[in-house]
């Protein structure tokens, strides 16, 4: 089973991990836990803190009006040409799923754009 097969699974069965929407325009700290989905509204900053690297996790967030702040943990491998995290962009929205260490992700324009 791939990670969006597992996570879709984990949805629907209830035993995926932590889930939290805080309110519009905040910061999260995120200390992720194996098949956790972290579903945010418009964030200011987000920190991830260093994981094992054989976790899997999705993260879901809107950056507002000003680019969101992100920090990323070194053992995060990122898609190459630039093998680094994505430059966040404002009035967008961001999945980023984290399989084993391996970091994918995709953005679109946040609602009314």
């Amino acid at each position: 089973m791939n990670m969006m097969e597992s996570l879709f699974a984990a949805l629907l069965d209830g035993s995926a991990g932590e889930q939290s929407v805080p309110s519009a325009d905040t910061d999260a700290v995120i200390h992720p836990e194996d098949n956790g989905y972290y579903l945010y509204g418009t964030l200011h900053s987000l920190q991830v803190s260093e994981a094992a690297p054989d976790l899997s996790y999705t993260i879901v967030f809107t950056s507002g009006s000003t680019a969101t702040d992100c920090s990323f943990p070194d053992n995060i491998r990122w898609p190459k040409p630039s093998a680094a995290p994505p430059a966040i962009e404002a009035n967008t929205q961001y999945e980023i799923n984290i399989e084993k260490g391996r970091a994918l992700w995709s953005s679109w324009a946040a609602d009314g754009e």
